[in-house]
C-alpha cells in the first residue's frame, strides 16, 4: 500500500515538473517571435506576417494554460491524488496550442 501512494505523489510531481519545462520553452520562443515582431515593426514594414502574430499569441496562451496546469496539480498535491479529466484535458490543451504555435512559427519561416 506504501508503495501506492508514493507513485500517486509522484504523478504530480512529474507533470508540475514537464508543465515547468513547458513554461520555459514556450516563454523563450513567444519571447524570440516578440523580438523579431519588434524588429520588424521598428524597421517600417507596413504588414506584419499573420503567422508570426498567430505564434507569439498561441506561445503565451500555452504559457497562460501551463501555469493554470501547475496551479490546479499543485493544489491537488496529496497522497491521494488521481489524475482527473481536467488534467488530461489541460495536459492536451498545452500540447495542441504548442504544436500549433510551432506550425505557426515553421509557416511563418517558410513563407
Amino acid at each position: 500500500m506504501n508503495t501506492i501512494q508514493k507513485s500517486n505523489i509522484e504523478i504530480p510531481r512529474e507533470l508540475i515538473s514537464w508543465s515547468r519545462w513547458m513554461i520555459g520553452i514556450n516563454f523563450s520562443a513567444g519571447t524570440g517571435c516578440v523580438v523579431v515582431f519588434r524588429d520588424i515593426k521598428s524597421s517600417g514594414a507596413d504588414t506584419i506576417s499573420f503567422w508570426l502574430m498567430n505564434a507569439i499569441i498561441l506561445f503565451t496562451l500555452t504559457v497562460l494554460t501551463s501555469v493554470i496546469f501547475n496551479l490546479l496539480l499543485s493544489m491537488e498535491l496529496g497522497n491521494d491524488f488521481t489524475l482527473k479529466n481536467k488534467h488530461r484535458f489541460l495536459g492536451g490543451l498545452q500540447l495542441t496550442l504548442f504544436s500549433m504555435a510551432l506550425f505557426s512559427l515553421v509557416k511563418w519561416i517558410v513563407a
